[in-house]
């Protein structure tokens, strides 16, 4: 038996169930059984992604709120779709160039929303 230590968010614990395993061929290896990956590695990531996605979405600006709102409400819509519904949700719209040149893209960088390619033009949803 091994202890390793582990930071979690605010205390640190001591894993006692990992085991090294040592052959001529390899150097110490430990394994964590499948339960306490989850906890001390993809639930922190989960939760970390997530607490990303709502900074960057509390630091959009009106035009690309009401585009990421209609995108998560609408699901995903071709340019000429999605303008449209923003237009009608935005008392002071910008023009579709404007929209396609600037804050889609914007939204996409900080990884809100996606592009998907298709027969009929870009279609957009929420990522």
């Amino acid at each position: 038996m091994v202890g390793i230590a582990v930071i979690e968010s605010v205390r640190s614990i001591e894993i006692k169930t990992t085991s090294s395993e040592l052959s001529s061929q390899q150097r110490g290896g430990f394994y964590l059984r499948r339960q306490q990956h989850q906890r001390l590695v993809e639930e922190p990531v989960l939760s970390a992604s997530e607490e990303i996605r709502q900074k960057a979405i509390s630091k959009l600006n009106n035009h690309q709120r009401v585009v990421y709102e209609v995108l998560e409400q609408d699901g995903p819509l071709i340019q000429k779709e999605l303008y449209e519904r923003y237009s009608a949700n935005n008392d002071d719209p910008v023009t579709l160039r404007y929209l396609r040149e600037k804050h889609l893209p914007n939204l996409e960088h900080y990884g809100l929303t996606k592009t998907n390619r298709n027969g009929s033009g870009k279609e957009y949803a929420v990522s």
